[in-house]
């Protein structure tokens, strides 16, 4: 998926922080579509077909909202779910986008005053990952590590140190908003409630908006291109020392196959209004795992 170092939490011993990193539709027929497209109903007169005890809320909940995606839709949004959908269509389809559970990536470009650097990163999803980042000038290099509830931090030669709480929550929620763009089939699951957001305009560019909030991590704002139906930014505030908070702002672009798979290969990041980080990804390599190892302490 993708790296990226925030140069924003304090009190780490890495510096400020060595980080990797409408309306419903109208209904004319309800159904309930599974997960392996099987489906239930219709619903007539407050029964379906299948009977309404064998199928949850939120499967009643994905159906309605996703209901009127299509090419007749017009100007009205589509729903979340449809949304997803799009996406994936978009990005290669489920059977291929499936495969992968895992990624590493190789990036360089500007991180904010740092200047040029480059990252070395591996994601098996925003609870695990592991970044080591060095400036083009080798005085500024480091290790995060996120594995679960742990979260380690390596700067230089210095000996490893646990994350204090505030850095490594602040530390998985921007990563939360960094992996959604390969986390959309997650989405679709019981640990998801998604709602329709206001687009924006992002590069010059149209976009549907979701919302997307889970018990773990801060609320993300996902913004999908109307055109390519990809998601091309992301944006969760953030929580700075005294307690006040600021938008962190990713910018997903220039899409390209790997294997058979639309993934972005350029990455920006911009916090509390300013730019914090261009990168361009130079290696991508989906995967379907990655060795538990991979995600030890840092030594």
């Amino acid at each position: 998926m993708l790296a990226i170092l925030l140069d924003m939490v304090i009190n780490v011993t890495i510096g400020d922080i060595l980080f990797a990193v409408g309306g419903p539709p109208a209904l004319v027929r309800l159904t309930v579509r599974y997960a392996d497209n099987t489906e239930a109903g219709p619903l007539v007169g407050g029964s379906l077909g299948a009977g309404v005890g064998a199928i949850g809320a939120a499967d009643v909940r994905r159906t309605v909202a996703g209901a009127a995606i299509g090419a007749g839709a017009g100007t009205r949004p589509p729903g979340p779910y449809a949304l997803i959908d799009n996406a994936l269509k978009a990005g290669g389809g489920v059977e291929k986008i499936s495969r992968f559970k895992a990624l590493t990536v190789k990036a360089q470009g500007k991180f904010g005053f740092r200047g040029e650097a480059t990252i070395d990163g591996s994601f098996g999803g925003p609870h695990q990952v592991r970044v080591a980042f060095e400036s083009k000038d080798k005085e500024f290099r480091g290790v995060l590590v996120v594995n679960g509830k742990r979260a380690w931090v390596k700067n230089g030669q210095e000996e490893t140190a646990d994350l204090p709480r505030e850095a490594a929550q602040l530390s998985k929620n921007l990563l939360h908003a960094l992996c959604l763009p390969d986390l959309l089939m997650t989405l679709k699951g019981k640990d998801y409630t998604l709602a329709p957001l206001d687009g924006e305009l992002v590069d010059g560019k149209e976009t549907w908006g979701l919302r997307v909030t889970h018990a773990t991590y801060k609320e993300v704002s996902l913004f999908f291109d109307k055109s390519s139906g990809l998601v091309s930014k992301s944006k969760v505030k953030l929580g700075l020392k005294g307690g006040t908070e600021e938008w962190c702002e990713l910018f997903f672009s220039e899409y390209k196959e790997i294997n058979g798979v639309q993934h972005f290969t350029r990455l920006r990041m911009r916090k509390g209004g300013e730019a914090g980080g261009d990168f361009t990804l130079t290696q991508i390599h989906l995967l379907e795992k990655l060795d538990a190892g991979v995600f030890d302490t840092p030594h």
